[in-house]
């Protein structure tokens, strides 16, 4: 009995055995296999071409943040590089090996579009077009052995028409395959048969076993998250350079950059008068000592010679005085002549008029004795302020000449005039007394 149930328990074993190793021998089976092989392979070039992109995406933006001229411009070249690596990663991590594939081919062609239309002008970003041409070039060369002729061509025509009908949209990294069926409206009956949308619904692992299947597909997953878990610090340093970009756009930070800005202007303004004020301080004492040499030189030659004017109008006046001294001293012996010599016949009397009185002649001759006083004393001080009168200005030294000369004027008038008086006065007294 034991024997039968053994020998049934090995013929069991033996069927089961032969079904699986009849399956495996099936074309259908075996074309499945190796296309689940495919995927993997497949699976493992896009994730090396996701490295590669992202690296490529983030030197690229990088020189173009180089030459950025304002906040603005230096946080969108930042944000776009977030948005690639982080998108290009989530493609790379997905399902579906082939899906995975028209995704990034997806986000490569839309993102050099978008590059085109917003750099077409800018020189700055010209390599970072450059790269973008070349990993969309590399993009297509890997989904070419995923696609037929056929399929590029109506994924050309898919990514091609979804731009026509957005223009202006500038994030597409957020746009997959599947959502580009659905915004172009494709019918219903391109999705039967060897289409694109073929490879949407494609199970590598359909032909396998249950159990392995859940189990092929649960290590699958677990590769996948290692994958984006490595490159996880990647994308938070990149969030991280992000934060000061977008702090300096916002109004406050822009004040007080603008206010440090202005403090170290002067500051830098304060370190340079310190370190030029005793140049420049010595470059003013030297012309403004110039200068007063020169006023000095200039009026000194003015100056001089309205002196030497001066010096000799008064020598003249005092000539004048000691000439009309003279000319009163012969009055004066003339006067003594007349008076000594015989009296004039007499005549008949005139009639009486005011009394002589000699003291209204002698008031006059001191009043003109102090005149000349006055003169000398004026001339005096004249002469002892001098170097005062050199550093008066030119119009005042006249009018002090003219004054000067209308005194001298007036007292040699005055004192002719005295002197012609008196003599009158006597020639009428001796004509009176005889």
């Amino acid at each position: 009995m034991k024997k039968l149930l053994f020998a049934l328990c090995v013929l069991m074993a033996c069927l089961l055995v032969g079904c699986t190793t009849v399956k495996e021998m099936t074309p259908a089976y075996q074309h499945s296999q190796e296309r689940a092989r495919n995927l993997t392979r497949l699976q493992l070039t896009v994730m090396r071409f996701s490295d590669e992109y992202c690296t490529r995406v983030v030197d690229g933006a990088n020189r173009f943040q180089a030459t950025a001229q304002t906040p603005e411009e230096r946080l969108q070249a930042q944000r776009w590089k977030i948005n690639q690596c982080q998108s290009v990663y989530i493609d790379a991590v997905g399902p579906n090996p082939g899906l995975n594939t028209l995704d990034i081919v997806v986000l490569a062609t839309l993102s050099r579009m978008v590059i085109d239309d917003v750099t077409t002008h800018d020189e700055r970003a010209e390599y970072l077009r450059k790269t973008h041409h070349e990993l969309e070039e590399s993009a297509w060369k890997l989904s070419d052995p995923l696609l037929s002729d056929a399929q590029t061509a109506q994924l050309h025509d898919i990514i091609n028409r979804w731009r026509a009908r957005n223009p202006v949209t500038r994030s597409v990294a957020a746009i997959h395959f599947t959502e580009l069926e659905k915004l172009t409206g494709e019918p219903e009956e391109e999705h039967q048969g060897d289409t694109l949308y073929s490879i949407v619904g494609f199970n590598p692992f359909a032909e396998l076993d249950p159990a392995i299947q859940e189990v092929t597909q649960t290590r699958h997953l677990a590769e996948r998250m290692i994958f984006y878990f490595q490159r996880m610090p990647n994308l938070l340093d990149l969030q991280a350079e992000g934060l000061p970009y977008q702090m300096a756009i916002q109004p406050e930070t822009k004040t007080l950059l603008a206010s440090m800005q202005r403090v170290a202007l002067i500051g830098s303004a304060a370190n340079t008068l310190a370190s030029d004020l005793p140049s420049i301080l010595e470059k003013e004492r030297e012309a403004l000592l110039r200068q007063l040499t020169r006023e000095i030189t200039s009026q000194s030659a003015t100056i001089g010679e309205l002196s030497g004017n001066l010096r000799s109008t008064l020598e003249a006046g005092t000539a004048t005085a000691n000439a009309l001294n003279a000319t009163l001293q012969n009055l004066n012996k003339l006067t003594a002549q007349f008076t000594s010599s015989s009296p004039p016949p007499r005549t008949q009397a005139q009639p009486s008029g005011q009394p002589f009185d000699i003291r209204n002649y002698t008031e006059a001759l001191r009043a003109a004795t102090l005149t000349t006083e006055q003169l000398s004393a004026l001339t005096q001080q004249l002469n002892s302020a001098m170097p005062g009168v050199r550093s008066a200005t030119q119009g005042l030294i006249h009018d002090i000449v003219r004054q000067i000369l209308l005194i001298v004027a007036v007292s040699i008038l005055g004192t002719l005039g005295a002197a012609l008086t008196y003599r009158v006065i006597v020639i009428r007294l001796q004509t009176r007394s005889g």
